[in-house]
């Protein structure tokens, strides 16, 4: 590990400190699962302010978060992004801690964007960002990412619970949760690897600094490196139509469940927990199968989550929605830990903090359309099962293209090889 990290620049605990700090700082992504416990107090709390503001406070801040992901990837190939990952989890840990300080709708959506805006969308993008930087074997980084979204994802479930049980006496409790967050940003601010300790990794191994890269990519008159962002257009959009697809299992589920009468509330509650206890185990192991498939390592699990969803659509009872479920949340790690991985390692290096801001804004339309996407296809006249069947049929489509897609590209690269051999 040593050799794909400081390569001597930085001792093994220094490293270790340094990979916990970043993971810690996941805290803040999803942290606004604390709303699952709280959001219906937060109408009576504020029973006298207009319902649309209401409305927006809840889920306004998620909206917001969205350009500042692409402003964080943006800023994060310009300046130093630990600087940045601390700004940003510093606002997180002033909005989320000071929020319900004042009894007034007004101030709670001000410190809501603080700690949902700002501290979600700048603190993720510069964490992933700092990771990409921390290697230069891909393997090592996927490892990596998908251990960061594995913690990220048993942080979210712990903060629902949690925050559930503190509720119970009063919902302004809940947000005692968030203390934790203090000491994780003394973490943050004490072993986030700086600008400089970065520069010294890349340079320990053979290495241009960030800002030497970005020097010679803007003295490169060459048009591919002008046009960087045209060669990810097709990922990003496939990470917008996958997300949009599997975020049902989120947002829709209690719908699916109760319209095609495979059970209860409880019932769809128990099959998003065995999804996300799934994700977390096979996020946990993503580096394992991507250093197995590398290029096709995201094939099977488009296709398979597709296959699922139309399985659970055609069948609706529940030990296919148990199976389904736990199928989808394996696969599902696979995918969206993939998500983050790939996109680094399709555009130039000085482009990998923009790039996973862009991934950051994509992934967030895709959980806003989730529902619209539902809703329209039952205004079709689908029945709740037959929509949740559709959802599986766009997502086979998109892996079949995906099929192609590589087969098209490997055929192109095996006859530029004869060409060649050819030559020579």
């Amino acid at each position: 590990m040593q050799k794909s990290t400081a390569g001597g620049s930085m001792p093994k605990w220094q490293f270790i400190l340094a990979i916990v700090a970043l993971f810690l700082s996941s805290f803040s992504t999803l942290a606004d699962n604390l709303l699952a416990a709280v959001a219906n107090s937060v109408y009576i709390a504020f029973a006298d302010a207009p319902e649309a503001l209401v409305n927006f406070t809840l889920t306004g801040p998620s909206l917001i978060g969205i350009p500042a992901c692409l402003v964080a990837g943006i800023l994060c190939d310009r300046f130093d992004k630990k600087a940045i990952l601390v700004f940003g989890f510093a606002a997180f840990v002033v909005g989320a801690n000071f929020a319900t300080a004042i009894d007034n709708i007004y101030y709670f959506l001000f410190m809501r964007i603080l700690y949902v805006s700002v501290g979600w969308g700048v603190t993720a993008t510069a964490a992933l960002a700092i990771l990409a930087d921390m290697f230069s074997d891909e393997n090592e980084h996927a490892k990596y990412v998908g251990w960061y979204n594995a913690i990220m994802a048993a942080f979210g479930s712990a903060i629902a619970i949690v925050a559930g049980n503190l509720a119970v006496g009063d919902w302004q409790n809940a947000f005692h949760i968030y203390w934790i967050s203090i000491p994780i940003l003394v973490m943050v601010v004490i072993f986030a690897p700086s600008g400089k300790k970065l520069r010294a990794m890349r340079a320990s191994r053979g290495e241009a600094s960030a800002p030497e890269m970005a020097a010679a990519i803007s003295a490169d008159s060459s048009e591919s490196i002008k046009r960087w962002w045209v060669r990810p257009i097709p990922f990003y959009i496939l990470v917008f139509v996958t997300q949009m697809c599997f975020l049902a299992m989120m947002y829709m589920i209690s719908v699916y469940v109760e319209g095609a009468g495979v059970g209860d509330a409880a019932f769809a509650g128990t099959l998003t927990s065995i999804q996300g206890i799934c994700t977390l185990v096979f996020s946990f192991l993503f580096g394992f199968f991507f250093k197995k498939m590398h290029d096709t390592v995201h094939l099977v699990p488009i296709i398979g989550i597709g296959v699922c969803f139309i399985v659970m659509g055609a069948f609706p009872t529940q030990p296919v929605a148990l199976f389904a479920s736990a199928l989808i949340g394996c696969l599902w790690g696979i995918l969206y830990s993939w998500f983050w991985a790939h996109c680094v390692d399709i555009v130039p290096a000085s482009k990998a903090g923009t790039s996973t801001g862009i991934v950051n804004v994509v992934t967030g339309f895709g959980t806003l359309c989730t529902s619209y996407l539902f809703t329209g296809l039952m205004g079709l006249g689908f029945e709740p099962a037959q929509a949740w069947g559709g959802y599986g049929v766009i997502l086979v489509v998109v892996g079949a293209i995906c099929v192609v897609a590589y087969l098209a590209s490997r055929k192109k690269s095996a006859h530029g090889g004869l060409d060649l051999e050819a030559e020579k």
